[in-house]
């Protein structure tokens, strides 16, 4: 596909696609306080690569390339995370597979990969509406995009809020 072909993703695809950036961008920086940073600091940053390229047609092809990668990596590390967290101790914790206290570290990498994940896979369905032209289904990916990007702030601000008042 070249460059005269590249299709330019819809406004607001563009802007959520911007506001997960920023998200992915910060969630990076504050790996490297974290003892397994060498695990998040690259997924963190190929999501905010992604969502970068995919508000430009010019590396909008690029970004959805790689969106495969990051969906692989977010897949295994969201697998690892809650084997992890469900299986400490030698007991299987079906409370801690579900919990939302993002006070925990676990917590807080389930439901980063998982955000990473879903972003990965409305770059994959937007890349194959395109492909086929589907303009039902992909208003559904555009929605949804914009559905991620709330939610992330939405939990962004409770974590952040949380903290403050728990100081």
């Amino acid at each position: 596909m070249g460059k005269r072909d590249a299709p330019l993703p819809r406004r607001e695809f563009s802007i959520s696609s911007s506001i997960l950036a920023v998200v992915f961008a910060y969630s990076a920086s504050v790996q490297l306080n974290d003892i397994d940073w060498y695990f998040w600091l690259p997924l963190y940053s190929l999501a905010c690569f992604v969502c970068l390229a995919t508000t430009t047609a010019r590396f909008a092809a690029l970004g959805r390339i790689l969106s495969d990668t990051g969906l692989f990596c977010s897949s295994i590390l969201f697998l690892k995370v809650v084997l992890e967290g469900c299986h400490q101790e030698g007991v299987i914790s079906w409370k801690k597979f579900i919990s939302l206290d993002m006070n925990q570290r676990l917590v807080r990498e389930k439901l980063g990969s998982l955000l990473v994940c879903v972003s990965m896979c409305s770059c994959r369905g937007a890349r194959k509406n395109q492909q086929e032209q589907a303009v039902r289904s992909g208003a559904f990916f555009q929605s949804g995009r914009r559905l991620l990007a709330v939610i992330t702030i939405c939990l962004s601000v409770a974590y952040f809020w949380g903290r403050r008042e728990g100081l």
